[in-house]
């Protein structure tokens, strides 16, 4: 399933007089994906109308062009009722008044039964002009083993304000997404994202945003996860072979020094914590999850940490992994205590200035795992039917960092 590629193949040459041709703008790219469904998008240029080559398909379809400037417009794809392990691709037919030309969007489904896969985990992706090398650290990820990338946030900055432009937010993700070596990577593998606070707003802010609309609209516009339960929040549940993903919303139920996620989507977590019966559980947020240094993390906010807390101590669950972004450098946190385990993975920046400081306390910190330079996160999952297994590489553009190991209890 690795780095199925962009075919993009024409039909016939047609000479546009005007030079507006339709074209693919940035190449699509897959995101929400299950044993049965797809959720694919792409960028389009030109385009006034879509439609399917062939519509002998065995399977449910639905697609929608969407406008997003003068010139620029969003081909949503969604597929249902396939079955596991599908690898297939889709013709669509984009024309304008003068030209049209056929695109190959490709497409495929997990495996439904319980397997070894890996993936990608990274946050902090400052928009550096193009051409600058810090760019390549996504070369390097587009050839690692990888099954799909959970972004935490921070996944592009809105600055000086263009948080209160929809122009302005659209014209930065489209900035973003025209850069090479982000181009490659994002068609290499699934893409699952959340967000933090500069793709949400100015810095360190929170529900009180005013136009958090704004923001919420881009947001769901350039990226294809699944639907949330919530129409205030962007979190949502996916499968991976024998594991089981949540994915948080740190931002949009935040009230400073009292709410960080909230009533409504703790009850959610907590009831899919409860029903899951996978041999990992791993949970996604913008901010740190255990560490205790009030840099925006869970511990300012303690009674809603310990509760959650007390809440896997009473149920057992020595196999939670959180993940975390936003820290502008990368550490591994383990804590034991009774034969209870909380272990978390810290993953930033990609592209961002690293932490500048010396030192960040962290007494539970996995010695040697705090890495204070540009990096990702690879993960590898071993199934086993007796004990799975993950592997953890903090990565740079040149170099590994450090490996770590964490058996199922």
């Amino acid at each position: 399933m690795k780095h199925f590629l962009i075919f993009i193949f024409f039909t016939g040459i047609l000479y546009n007089i005007q030079g507006q041709e339709p074209y693919i703008y940035t190449p699509a790219f897959q995101g929400a994906t299950s044993s049965y469904s797809t959720y694919n998008k792409v960028v389009l240029a030109h385009t006034d109308s879509c439609y399917l080559s062939q519509n002998n398909h065995d399977f449910d379809l639905d697609f929608n062009l969407e406008r997003i400037n003068d010139s620029l417009q969003l081909l949503s794809i969604q597929t249902g009722n396939i079955n596991p392990s599908t690898q297939i691709s889709i013709d669509f037919i984009i024309k304008n008044k003068t030209a049209e030309k056929t695109i190959r969007i490709p497409i495929h489904t997990v495996a439904q039964t319980s397997h070894d896969f890996s993936f990608i985990v990274g946050s902090c992706v400052f928009p550096y002009k193009n051409k600058s090398k810090k760019w390549e650290i996504f070369e390097k990820m587009t050839t690692q083993e990888s099954d799909f990338m959970l972004w935490m946030g921070d996944n592009l900055y809105l600055l000086f304000g263009e948080w209160n432009s929809q122009q302005k937010i659209f014209e930065k993700y489209l900035r973003y997404r025209s850069q090479k070596h982000l181009q490659a990577f994002m068609s290499s593998t699934v893409q699952f994202s959340t967000w933090d606070d500069h793709d949400f707003g100015p810095n360190n802010s929170d529900s009180s945003f005013e136009n958090q609309h704004l923001t919420r609209k881009a947001f769901d516009m350039f990226w294809a996860n699944f639907e949330s339960p919530s129409k205030k929040g962007i979190y949502y549940q996916y499968t991976w072979s024998d594991c089981d993903f949540f994915v948080l919303d740190g931002r949009s139920f935040r009230v400073q020094d009292s709410v960080l996620y909230g009533k409504e989507q703790l009850g959610w977590l907590k009831e899919g914590i409860k029903n899951s019966r996978a041999s990992f559980k791993f949970i996604i947020g913008g901010s740190q999850f255990l560490s205790e240094t009030k840099a925006e993390d869970w511990s300012d906010i303690p009674f809603e940490k310990e509760d959650f807390i007390s809440f896997l101590k009473d149920n057992h669950e020595n196999n939670v992994v959180f993940i975390s972004g936003d820290r502008h450098f990368s550490d591994l946190t383990l804590i034991e205590e009774d034969g209870f385990r909380l272990f978390e993975i810290t993953a930033s920046p990609l592209t961002s200035p690293p932490y500048p400081f010396p030192i960040s306390k962290n007494p539970n910190r996995i010695k040697n795992s705090w890495v204070k330079k540009r990096n990702f996160v690879q993960i590898q999952y071993f199934y086993s039917s007796k004990s799975s297994h993950i592997k953890i590489d903090i990565k740079g553009k040149k170099k590994d960092f450090f490996t770590y190991q964490l058996i199922q209890k």
